[in-house]
């Protein structure tokens, strides 16, 4: 009987922190668990200026309700660029 009992308690420890730990069950990664507290509260984009394709420049402002796909590169680098040739 006291077996029994403390296998249900382990059981029932393990699976708390089991939900704990996986944010309920959503997240088995710490990218899940990222992604997830990001829908939960988002973080502001920057006020930043950035350039299009043709040269245009924009803000995110500019794009609310849309759709944008960016992708940042660095232009210049006069440091450990020459290094990872």
């Amino acid at each position: 009987m006291r077996k029994t009992v403390a296998v249900a308690l382990a059981l029932v420890f393990g699976f708390g922190l089991l939900w704990h730990g996986t944010d309920g069950f959503r997240a088995f990664t710490s990218e899940t668990a990222r992604r997830l507290a990001i829908l939960q509260e988002p973080k502001p984009l920057p006020a930043v200026q950035l350039e299009d394709q043709n040269g245009r420049t924009f803000s995110w402002q500019d794009q609310r309700g849309q759709w944008v796909l960016a992708t940042f590169i660095y232009t210049r680098c006069g440091d450990v660029c020459r290094l990872l040739r």
